[in-house]
């Protein structure tokens, strides 16, 4: 809820704490920060403030750090917690309800606070998001966090009452929500709340009952999935073969300094998620200093700091076979939020084969496109373009307009039996069809074409047969051609190839 850091003079007394702990002493930090920019250097750690309201911008070193600063308060706290929790009751699990995934909710590293809990849990709110592939994304990193199985803490059941305008729920959507949950790792979906509250600052929140205590459709809803489990032998995701990385220091440091108004960390990652999502290929979203063995595809996000022991890992990968992606912004500064002295992406531009010569922060009247080699296919980008010189990598594509028309804009590197793609600009899709041949991705989606908003999710039974669970998110009827005859486990029909989804609706799909 946007509370996550705190300004008082008892937080920058354990912010200056935090800070001796961390550089051990003035000279390594002012060192670390630049501090001799605008005559800031410190002399004693009593001067060094918190990011408060000022005429100008606080030294974004410092800005980062206070980040890393409060997050590591809440973690620690939570800490306190759990102990205390576990000394009295200790065969118990703990966990904790996340927020999803926004601009406001990254004041915490979810992969710090997960490490204490049992197992982690949200509140999964769709109408609070940018459509039903953000919600995807959403469980997908709650399951990836502690890499397990997930709670969903707080199910919408209905109506809610936070929204300037809080949008009728049509029929069948509660259920719909409750199976992307069971599709994508949720162990259990706890509907919030069971009956509305007749007092409170919630009053207008729906619940499973209405405050009379009598069932609102939604309860009706929760009945039919319940029976649906019933009519159902188990059923679990299939493991992904793709995992995109993230990093809430990343994150923040884009936050920070996001240099085009419109910069977002978090959509050029929802961004790759939704493409990867429309084809149906599972994905895991994991930390960037996770394991990434048994993966085809790695994709990272903008991977904004400089991180030499991933850097290895990534290059090691490739040799191996993997198939890398990384995108703008990478490695340009070293973690102490300082831009790096060697060419970017520093570090990274030996497996990438690649400089970047010049980036540029596109404002919104400027768009362009970029073109594969032939010129007979051509991707729309935006916000943000850098001109790649490549020194080792092979161009994939090339800009159109403007004063760098012809420039490189994507290139492919060959390293050992792998390859290593890097892409220099914002495309609205990001993964054109240049960018997801070059990776190999069609192998690995599903071998049907999908609707738009129908999502197709690859389970196992327990009994080794295969499956599909499609959702269609839509308010009409939606038809998919599959590749192979599948009979559905909760209508009656004969063996076949054409499944209709009625709106909102699920089909729960074996393979024959």
């Amino acid at each position: 809820h946007a509370t996550g850091r705190c300004y008082c003079d008892h937080c920058r007394a354990a912010f200056q704490r935090w800070m001796q702990a961390r550089y051990g002493s003035l000279d390594r930090l002012n060192r670390a920060w630049g501090t001799v920019f605008w005559s800031a250097v410190y002399t004693d750690w009593s001067q060094i403030p918190l990011p408060r309201t000022a005429p100008a911008q606080h030294n974004p070193s410092l800005q980062l750090d206070f980040r890393r600063f409060a997050s590591d308060s809440w973690v620690e706290y939570q800490r306190m917690q759990i102990d205390l929790v576990r000394r009295w009751s200790s065969n118990r699990p703990i966990t904790h309800n996340y927020l999803g995934s926004n601009e406001d909710t990254c004041e915490i590293d979810y992969f710090d606070l997960a490490a204490d809990l049992d197992f982690v849990s949200w509140d999964n709110y769709p109408q609070g998001s940018d459509g039903p592939h953000h919600v995807a994304l959403n469980h997908d990193m709650m399951r990836g966090f502690k890499q397990k199985p997930y709670w969903v803490m707080e199910q919408q059941p209905g109506v809610v009452n936070w929204h300037p305008y809080n949008r009728p729920v049509p029929p069948n959507l509660v259920r719909l929500w409750t199976y992307q949950g069971l599709g994508h790792g949720a162990e259990a979906v706890i509907y919030f709340r069971w009956r509305a509250t007749r007092y409170g600052q919630e009053q207008y929140h729906a619940g499973l009952l209405r405050q009379d205590g009598s069932p609102t459709g939604s309860y009706r809803e929760a009945a039919h999935f319940l029976r649906d489990l019933a009519a159902i032998p188990p059923i679990s995701r299939r493991s992904a073969k793709v995992a995109i990385l993230i990093d809430y220091a990343d994150w923040w440091a884009l936050q920070i300094d996001p240099h085009q108004h419109d910069f977002s960390y978090l959509k050029v990652v929802a961004s790759i998620y939704q493409d990867l999502w429309a084809a149906g290929i599972s994905v895991d979203v994991i930390r960037r200093t996770d394991s990434i063995d048994g993966y085809k595809v790695v994709i990272v996000p903008s991977p904004n700091l400089i991180d030499e022991e991933q850097a290895r890992r990534w290059q090691q990968f490739v040799e191996q076979g993997g198939r890398l992606l990384v995108t703008f912004r990478a490695f340009v500064k070293e973690q102490s939020n300082i831009w790096s002295d060697q060419p970017l992406p520093a570090g990274l531009d030996t497996l990438l084969g690649v400089q970047v010569e010049e980036y540029l922060g596109l404002p919104p009247d400027m768009r362009g496109a970029a073109r594969n080699a032939s010129g007979g296919l051509s991707f729309p980008y935006w916000r943000w373009a850098e001109l790649l010189r490549p020194t080792t990598g092979q161009p994939l594509l090339f800009y159109n307009q403007f004063y760098w028309r012809d420039q490189v804009a994507a290139t492919q590197n060959e390293v050992g039996q792998g390859i290593a793609v890097y892409v220099g600009c914002w495309f609205e899709h990001m993964l054109p069809q240049t960018i997801w041949e070059a990776l190999g991705l069609d192998e690995l989606a599903l071998p049907f074409t999908l609707p738009n908003d129908v999502e197709a999710i690859a389970i196992d039974f327990a009994d080794g047969a295969e499956g599909v669970l499609l959702l269609n998110h839509n308010a009409e009827p939606k038809s998919v051609h599959l590749h192979r005859p599948v009979v559905s486990l909760l209508l009656n029909l004969p063996p076949t190839t054409l499944i209709t989804v009625q709106p909102r609706d699920v089909a729960v799909l074996r393979y024959l």
